[in-house]
C-alpha cells in the first residue's frame, strides 16, 4: 500500500525466567523496525519545539514587526511600509489599514518568509 511506514527500531528487552529447577534463566528478545531514510524520529520535547515554531494560521501587527526586526514604528513606516514597490510585494499576506486607528495585519507565515529573504535589502537601501 503507498504510504506505508516501515520503521526500523533496536531494542533488547531481558526476560528473567525461573525454571522449574529454581535457576534463574534469562531470554532476549530482539525488534528490528526499519526507518526509511525520508523520516526521523524525534523526541517528544523537539516536536512539541517544533510545533510551536509553526506560525500557520497566525497573524502578526506593526508590534510583532517592530519586534521582529528591530526597527521602530517610524522607521518602517518610511523606509518599510509606504515604498510602493514593497507594498506590491507585501500585498499578498497584509491587511492593509483601513482608516486612522487601524492597524496593520500581517499572516505569520508570508512575513516572516519576506523578512528572511527580502528584508536584508529594505536595510541596505535605507
Amino acid at each position: 500500500m503507498s504510504g506505508d511506514l516501515s520503521l526500523s527500531l533496536h531494542a533488547e528487552r531481558m526476560f528473567v525466567i525461573m525454571s522449574s529447577r529454581g535457576d534463574l534463566m534469562k531470554q532476549f528478545l530482539e525488534v528490528k523496525i526499519e526507518v526509511p531514510d525520508t523520516h526521523v524520529i524525534i523526541t517528544k520535547e523537539v516536536y512539541e519545539q517544533l510545533q510551536s515554531q509553526d506560525f500557520t494560521g497566525q497573524y502578526y501587527y506593526m508590534k510583532d514587526l517592530i519586534r521582529l526586526t528591530g526597527r521602530s514604528r517610524t522607521w518602517l513606516n518610511q523606509n518599510f511600509l509606504n515604498q510602493p514597490d514593497i507594498l506590491k510585494r507585501i500585498e499578498p499576506f497584509t491587511m492593509f489599514p483601513k482608516g486612522k486607528g487601524s492597524d496593520w495585519i500581517f499572516k505569520a507565515t508570508g512575513l516572516r518568509e519576506y523578512l528572511e529573504n527580502e528584508f536584508l535589502e529594505v536595510l541596505k537601501s535605507s
